[in-house]
């Protein structure tokens, strides 16, 4: 801080923006996800119902051009995105500390939970995203992810090597699964 009150209060506020803006956007990313969901989980399954009924050519043309609407809505969503959805709280504050380079032992560390359940939300968080090959590097795969990049106090996460940030300790891998 300077000794200029306006300026501590100009750099204050823009702090204070500068969070409110990233939460915009992580609310904003969750939002089109959770559409997605919808589109691709509630409504495209009914429409391919609808498909397979005995309906006028009229009707089957009208309701696939219903269906490509939809799908532009969302063009950027796929599977993973949506499936990230389905991740429970614990899970979905795992995965963020997986995204950014964590190891199992200081995500139990740093949630104040043990290794084993930190390997079960791993094993859970690949079997809902459908990533049954070990050698896919989870922290890679979620580097896209639109997960939160914030740690379980709230603060934001540094990536590794970055002041300040959360780097594993000696020989520990990033990636002990």
């Amino acid at each position: 801080m300077t000794n200029d009150p306006d300026l501590n209060g100009f750099l204050q506020t823009e702090s204070a923006l500068s969070v409110f803006a990233r939460n915009i956007q992580i609310q904003r990313d969750q939002l089109e996800i959770k559409i997605a969901h919808s589109i691709s989980s509630k409504i495209m399954p009914i429409i391919e119902e609808l498909r397979q009924e005995k309906i006028p050519e009229k009707c089957l043309i009208k309701l696939n051009i219903i269906a490509t609407y939809l799908s532009e809505l969302v063009p950027w969503a796929n599977s993973a995105d949506v499936a990230i959805m389905t991740l429970s709280s614990a899970e979905s504050r795992v995965a963020a500390l997986i995204k950014h380079g964590f190891s199992t032992t200081n995500i139990a560390r740093l949630l104040h939970i043990s290794e084993h359940t930190v390997k079960s939300h791993r094993r859970a968080i690949r079997k809902k995203l459908g990533i049954w090959n070990s050698k896919i590097d989870l922290s890679s795969y979620l580097s896209s992810a639109p997960l939160p990049d914030l740690d379980p106090n709230g603060a934001v996460v540094k990536k590794l090597g970055e002041e300040n940030g959360y780097p594993t300790t000696g020989g520990e891998s990033a990636r002990p699964d």
